[in-house]
């Protein structure tokens, strides 16, 4: 590699594609993976929203795709695959820091419901996220949350 793409003061710093996305209403962000991979996006959402993920496997391993709250949303958001046979593990916490939702071996859990209702003066909070990392079968999530239930496992 050229040193001076390495060099802030150089014109061709960080020549990457931007890694941050908006989300402010429903989305579909399936049809185009190579632009939702290893991206966060963050979500100002004045009502309920619907995002769908691609399909873990359109993902290499190791690729992951997080989602922060930028501000207050009204209402519930869900997170869902594209397709309703793609499966997402794993756990999801509060501030309490254990886990009050998991999935370690349920089959047909494909969506992630964030609950603005058990959040703070029922709206989001901001900084609650969720993460999800692929091995190109299936989701992996990792959730946060101010409140001690807003992120909920569902089947489409």
């Amino acid at each position: 590699m050229r040193s001076d793409a390495l060099n802030k003061n150089s014109n061709i710093y960080n020549t990457q594609p931007s890694a941050v996305g908006f989300i402010s209403a429903n989305i579909d962000l399936s049809d185009d993976a190579e632009n939702v991979k290893n991206r966060t996006w963050f979500i100002d959402a004045t009502g309920v929203t619907s995002i769908t993920i691609p399909d873990p496997g359109e993902f290499n391993a190791g690729d992951w795709i997080r989602f922060v709250v930028k501000a207050a949303i009204a209402g519930d958001m869900t997170i869902k695959t594209e397709t309703a046979d793609s499966d997402m593990y794993g756990s999801l916490h509060g501030s309490g820091g254990a886990a009050y939702a998991s999935n370690a071996d349920t089959a047909n859990k494909d969506k992630i419901v964030y609950d603005v209702s058990a959040c703070t003066g029922s709206a989001g909070d901001m900084g609650d996220e969720l993460y999800l990392l692929s091995d190109g079968t299936n989701w992996y999530c990792r959730g946060f949350s101010v409140a001690d239930v807003a992120w909920v496992f569902g089947d489409q």
